[in-house]
């Protein structure tokens, strides 16, 4: 987790190889830490190496199914990559498990949620 902080920092600071290397090293004391594949897809995605962030969400995904920020993450690149029926997929089930998340534990929220998914198709 300390080394995912700091190249989250590094990110932020526009530190791209610092932030690398923090990642990296994170995965490395981790392979199994999907916040840390997730993010270094974040930085793949902002120094434009696509197919390498695709990789990194993907993997994260696999190492957690329930990687929200991941799963969006993908959601996003599927879109601005042209494949805007993956990117879309994705986000269905994602606001499906969202809604059955919050139908289990916020019964009073429903309401308003429909209306959010609606916003989003």
């Amino acid at each position: 987790m300390f080394y995912n902080n700091k190249g989250a920092i590094a990110l932020v600071n526009k530190q791209y190889d610092l932030a690398y290397n923090y990642f990296r090293n994170a995965v490395k004391v981790d392979s199994s830490f999907s916040a840390g594949w997730g993010n270094l897809g974040v930085l793949f995605r902002q120094l434009n190496y696509l197919a390498e962030a695709e990789q990194a969400y993907t993997h994260a995904i696999l190492l957690n199914q329930n990687n929200n920020t991941a799963q969006g993450n993908l959601a996003a690149l599927y879109q601005l990559t042209g494949r805007s029926k993956l990117g879309t997929d994705i986000l269905k089930n994602y606001t499906s498990s969202v809604k059955t998340t919050l139908i289990t534990i916020y019964p009073l929220v429903i309401p308003s949620l429909n209306i959010l998914i609606l916003h989003l198709h």
